[in-house]
């Protein structure tokens, strides 16, 4: 097992199973981070030095005379501005925004059921049984810790039936998880089966 890979599923594994949480966080963070985004990276008029002239439309076209003496001496009409390094607040309100919207189509793509990670955890996960009571999943990992996570109603772990019926009592279900984070987990159902 490759503890990297592991460790890259459970991120999306947690947008995927609590897709309703993400896709709030996506449509009302993005419509802040994008706010202040483009805040951030608007010009403003910069007084010169030892001036208090803060208007762009001065600042910014040379007068009559100066062009004249420029080009006079042979130097360039206008000297081209200087490079802007982007903000602290721009580029973090960025990568907020590019962080939320990933997170909410992982979890458009959960509230849809697409089984994006289930494939990989029936493979590499450790199989052991488990008990359902209502949305909850109780299973004790190899190490002896006892797991008890929700399993969404709107994102349901299960693999590799498509459409299983699942009750919300029962004795025992086998489950399939990642040994290094039980939080990624399903539960194998057939599709000739119901529990």
């Amino acid at each position: 097992m490759n503890p990297v890979l592991d460790t890259l599923i459970w991120l999306i594994d947690i947008p995927v199973r609590h897709g309703f949480v993400f896709v709030f966080l996506a449509v009302f963070g993005g419509l802040g981070a994008l706010v202040i985004f483009l805040a951030a990276g608007r010009e403003k008029g910069r007084p010169l030095p030892g001036s208090i002239i803060v208007s762009k439309l001065l600042t910014t076209t040379p007068a009559p005379l100066l062009t004249a003496a420029r080009t006079r001496e042979g130097l360039p009409r206008t000297t081209p501005p200087a490079p802007r390094r982007p903000s602290l607040a721009r580029t973090a309100s960025g990568a907020l925004l590019v962080l939320l919207v990933l997170g909410g189509l992982l979890g458009l793509l959960g509230l849809v059921k697409v089984p994006l990670t289930h494939a990989y955890i029936s493979a590499h996960g450790t199989e052991t049984s488990a008990t359902i009571d209502g949305e909850w999943v109780s299973f004790t990992a190899e190490d002896g810790t006892t797991y008890r996570v929700r399993n969404s109603f709107s994102a349901p772990a299960t693999y590799p039936g498509s459409n299983p019926t699942i009750g919300y009592d029962h004795d025992t279900v086998p489950v399939r998880y990642l040994p290094s984070h039980p939080q990624a987990f399903i539960i194998v159902v057939d599709d000739a089966r119901s529990y």
